[in-house]
């Protein structure tokens, strides 16, 4: 577990505090993607994957994840369209790649197994769907508090 902790929340919060210049962003975005997180991961372990190390309760090996690398990651998503001009699209499919890419070193060391036919690329679609449902949500905030992302 405590290499979930290392990688998976403390890592990911150092390197956001540290980069991330627009604060309110992380403010306003954390909160979802957290939950957009939980409610992968909950419907996850319930029939496609599991993460070492193992307890009763099988989301607790993602909480690190789901309260720091997933949502800092989409934090950076969104500040790269929002601040530095990067299209959306791009955006989005660099995100899920580079968090499909972790997942995949993760199974490689047998820290996360598949069933009930999960695959890679469903990992890669599971990214997508959350990474897209926040950038939506992004337009409709920034309209309506009148900020273009």
């Amino acid at each position: 577990m405590t290499l979930n902790i290392i990688i998976g929340f403390i890592v990911p919060w150092i390197l956001g505090l540290g980069f991330i210049k627009d604060k309110k962003l992380m403010f306003v975005f954390v909160p979802l993607a957290v939950a957009l997180a939980t409610v992968t991961d909950t419907i996850g372990f319930n029939y496609f994957w599991f993460l070492q190390p193992r307890f009763r309760n099988a989301s607790l090996s993602a909480l690190p994840f789901n309260l720091g690398l997933y949502p800092i990651v989409s934090c950076f998503m969104l500040y790269f369209i929002s601040n530095k001009g990067v299209k959306a699209v791009s955006s989005v499919l660099v995100t899920s790649v580079f968090l499909t890419v972790i997942e995949w070193i993760f199974k490689e060391f047998d820290r996360v197994t598949y069933f009930n036919g999960w695959n890679i690329f469903w990992t890669f679609i599971s990214y997508v769907v959350p990474a897209v449902v926040l950038y939506l949500y992004s337009i409709s905030f920034f309209k309506f508090f009148r900020k273009s992302p």
